[in-house]
């Protein structure tokens, strides 16, 4: 959950697109977005 949170504080910054958050995090654009969006998301 945490990191969860972070992702949507720097995507709400304005700052940071989807490609880019999925290299910080090592996730794929979809699993970003289902972040962002609030949707069921499991780390696998």
């Amino acid at each position: 959950m945490k990191i969860a949170n972070e992702i949507r504080e720097l995507y709400k910054t304005g700052k940071y697109t989807h490609r880019s958050l999925g290299e910080l995090y090592g996730l794929g654009k979809s699993q970003i977005g289902y972040i962002i969006n609030n949707k069921r998301w499991i780390n696998e």
